[in-house]
């Protein structure tokens, strides 16, 4: 199928949407967990952006506003 096939996009929405639902299901009901490396105040923004700059993260940071 040429790339330029214009069901091409219609098809990978279509995998994106299942995918989209099988994930979030997984989330909410425990049996996927995202790894977090660390959770830090947005005060401490400027720490998460070197951590991951260096490389050094497994998994997501998050950063919290409260």
């Amino acid at each position: 199928m040429p790339v330029t096939d214009r069901t091409a996009g219609a098809d990978a929405a279509a995998v994106v949407k299942r995918m989209a639902a099988f994930l979030n299901a997984g989330v909410r009901s425990g049996a996927l967990r995202p790894a977090l490396d660390r959770v830090l105040a947005l005060d401490d923004v400027a720490e998460a952006h070197r951590h991951l700059d260096a490389g050094l993260h497994a998994g997501k940071i998050v950063v919290t506003t409260r």
